[in-house]
């Protein structure tokens, strides 16, 4: 990763940021705001604001959504190794 690539990093991270801290009907307005003086900025922001509202709509950190939910039976694996 070259130093712009992690310079784009920092300020997409600090922006990120800023725009969670907001309410969630406030955002569309902010991001209207910096598309004013940064459009891919605020696009990149856009995906990633749309990404994190999928994963929530669909439960993606909910512990039910864990392929070791499924079917898994921990007392069974106790001990036992898994892998190479």
């Amino acid at each position: 990763m070259t130093a712009r690539d992690c310079s784009s990093w920092l300020v997409i991270n600090q922006r990120l940021d800023e725009v969670l801290a907001l309410p969630p009907e406030q955002r569309q307005q902010w991001l209207a705001d910096l598309a004013r003086v940064d459009v891919p900025l605020a696009d990149t922001l856009r995906r990633l604001l749309e990404a994190g509202a999928e994963a929530d709509r669909v439960g993606f950190l909910e512990p039910q959504s864990s392929p070791l939910h499924f079917g898994f039976d921990s007392d069974k694996a106790a001990g036992r190794r898994i892998g190479a």
